[in-house]
């Protein structure tokens, strides 16, 4: 009777290592998809909001009285000119977060990059950049003049 009792320890006890291996197994599987539906939830956010800015960047666009009230003394053209090439570095931006949240390949990222080094070099949006940069993420900020060479402080 004692050996049938060791037997049935022993069978307990591989029973609860077997089921604490598969445990730790869905633990890991879980914080895996958790991680995963965390970047999801934020990159889904963040380009809401660039939505949003786009939208009221969009109305003061086609409606520059609009951004004169922001920027009295402005020109319907010069504000067209601003809200557009913020529109466009918002853009860039929620590209760039995209693409360091993992939702984009290196592959997909590469030309997207040439074009931002591409887009930053032009006058009006160095000069547009240079107003607005300390209102954007700091890695981006980053990326934009440290990363992408051609790009001037």
């Amino acid at each position: 009777m004692e050996k049938k009792a060791v037997w049935i320890q022993l069978l307990n006890t591989v029973i609860l290592v077997c089921t604490l291996v598969y445990l730790g197994m869905q633990t890991k599987n879980l914080s895996q998809q958790t991680k995963s539906l965390e970047k999801s939830i934020v990159g889904n956010t963040y380009t809401q909001i660039v939505s949003n800015h786009r939208e009221l960047h969009s109305n003061i666009f086609n409606y520059p009285f609009l951004g004169r009230i922001l920027h009295p003394g402005s020109s319907d053209e010069e504000v067209k000119k601003r809200y557009f090439v913020s529109m466009m570095i918002n853009h860039a931006e929620n590209i760039y977060t995209q693409y360091k949240l993992g939702n984009m390949s290196e592959d997909m990222w590469q030309p997207i990059a040439n074009d931002m080094v591409d887009m930053f070099t032009k006058k009006e949006v160095k000069a547009r950049w240079n107003q607005v940069k300390f209102y954007h993420r700091k890695d981006f900020r980053h990326f934009i003049e440290k990363q992408i060479p051609r790009v001037p402080k």
